[in-house]
């Protein structure tokens, strides 16, 4: 039994789950059922390891109407205002980035509150990037590049 003044929160993950397995979108007529979700009084609510922005790039018109937990649940938001927000630790996402480049066929983003860095590994793994963390900065040092941002997520 619910208490009669609690909210029904709906909760789903993108990739694998909400979003068509073929094209990477929001299946069609999904604007009609968020309308009827949030019209019976509950919240619906988007949870993933995307960065915010490639999570509001999927819901055009919608964005502003769903909460999102994003970079693996280091960030919430709703109607664009950040409600939680924890980065890492300078000293530690530093010792990671470094660790991880002295492995030479290993990809390594940073994910920051103003951009993900990206030490430069080819264009196919740039592309791939590119889909889910945006913007990406490619660099030679992605720690360097990242030095003034909030690093909310080690890849």
């Amino acid at each position: 039994m619910t208490p009669q003044n609690a909210q029904t929160l709906v909760v789903t993950d993108l990739d694998g789950t909400l979003l068509d397995y073929r094209t990477r979108s929001v299946p069609d007529g999904f604007g009609a059922v968020l309308d009827r979700i949030l019209a019976s009084g509950a919240a619906f609510a988007v949870a993933s390891g995307r960065t915010p922005d490639s999570v509001r790039a999927l819901f055009p018109g919608h964005a502003d109407r769903i909460w999102i937990a994003s970079d693996n649940g280091a960030m919430l938001s709703h109607g664009g205002d950040v409600l939680f927000e924890h980065a890492l630790e300078p000293g530690l996402w530093h010792a990671l980035s470094s660790e991880a480049c002295r492995i030479g066929s290993v990809d390594v983003v940073l994910v920051g509150a103003e951009a993900c860095y990206m030490r430069e590994s080819g264009a196919e793994s740039a592309a791939l990037f590119r889909r889910y963390y945006f913007p990406l900065v490619v660099a030679p040092d992605p720690a360097a590049a990242a030095r003034s941002d909030r690093i909310r997520k080690v890849l």
